[in-house]
């Protein structure tokens, strides 16, 4: 049996879980945004630049229940994000940067 969360069963949704965010900035200035699962960080921490357009990706880890809505990507799929909401609900992310295979907690924004 399945279920597919409506949008305001996702909206409501507050359970604290990880989210592993790549931000994205797009040449026309608009703002967009990727969950990974665990499993694909690498290939789309890859991938994502090349996307046409984008110009910038930052990445981080946040439990804000506000990425709870989103899907995590096995593929590349970037939603795109008022910048106003992105800013306010990275508030508390901590920026990931990656070594080679491994991704660690960096410094600053």
């Amino acid at each position: 049996m399945t279920h597919r969360s409506t949008k305001a069963e996702k909206e409501t949704d507050v359970q604290l879980r990880q989210h592993l965010i790549c931000a994205v900035l797009f040449n026309t200035g608009e703002r967009g945004i990727t969950i990974s699962t665990r499993t694909r960080i690498f290939r789309l921490w890859d991938a994502i630049p090349r996307v046409p357009g984008v110009v910038e990706c930052k990445w981080y880890s946040s439990t804000d229940p506000f990425f709870n809505r989103y899907p995590r990507a096995i593929k590349v799929k970037i939603y795109r994000i008022a910048a106003e909401d992105l800013e306010k609900h990275l508030q508390g992310a901590v920026p990931l940067i990656r070594n080679g295979h491994t991704i660690s907690v960096g410094n600053g924004r």
